[in-house]
């Protein structure tokens, strides 16, 4: 049986890499791909990212889109291009104070701190990449999440789109490839995306995994 799958990651290569997610997030989806799967993928417009080396186009219905994050109306557009050397769509979210300036650590500044602020930059990303959804014109069978970058995407799809008319019963998949120290987010970032965390969950720091 043939799926429809959006594939929801923060690094795909050669646009960006950090880590083995980058190759990973090639992969999978050409090998899903190559099953005769309808695969179309996901990742932030960093700003280091050439738009002209890369091909990538505009896209009118996927200009000006909103969606509630951090108790307002906010507004995101991406752009459409391909994984070099294959058939495999990438669809590049922009939005320019969460990721124009991001240099190609990614998670890290230049001295090798972690940013405080990656949680709510990557549960914005979650929410964005689930509203885009009807402007695609396009109804994935399966969400499939990656890390702790897209662990936001399956509460988010639960609490708040599941009940939807567009979005029933679309599964969602959250695949693990690290537990460490970039885990831990706030609190806040889970309300600014406006989902509620178990009652088992205290404090102020939650592990992704856990929520």
């Amino acid at each position: 049986m043939s799926l429809k799958l959006f594939y929801l990651t923060t690094e795909i290569s050669p646009f960006a890499s950090t880590s083995h997610l980058g190759d990973y997030s090639v992969f999978i989806p050409l090998s899903l791909q190559t099953k005769g799967h309808d695969v179309r993928t996901m990742i932030p417009k960093y700003g280091f990212v050439s738009e002209r080396k890369y091909i990538l186009r505009e896209v009118i219905r996927l200009r000006e889109i909103p969606f509630e994050f951090d108790g307002q109306e906010v507004i995101t557009s991406a752009k459409s291009a391909f994984i070099p050397k294959t058939r495999v769509q990438v669809y590049f979210l922009e939005n320019v104070d969460w990721y124009k300036s991001l240099t190609n650590l990614l998670y890290k500044a230049k001295n090798g701190r972690i940013l405080s602020d990656n949680d709510a930059r990557y549960a914005y990303f979650s929410k964005a990449a689930i509203a885009t959804l009807p402007h695609l014109f396009w109804k994935p069978d399966v969400l499939i999440c990656n890390g702790w970058q897209s662990s936001f995407v399956p509460l988010i799809y639960q609490q708040i789109y599941d009940s939807k008319d567009f979005y029933g019963k679309i599964k969602t998949v959250l695949t693990v490839h690290s537990v460490d120290e970039f885990c831990n987010f706030s609190r806040s970032a889970y309300d600014k995306v406006g989902v509620t965390l178990p009652k088992t969950i205290k404090g102020d720091t939650v592990n992704c995994y856990e929520a």
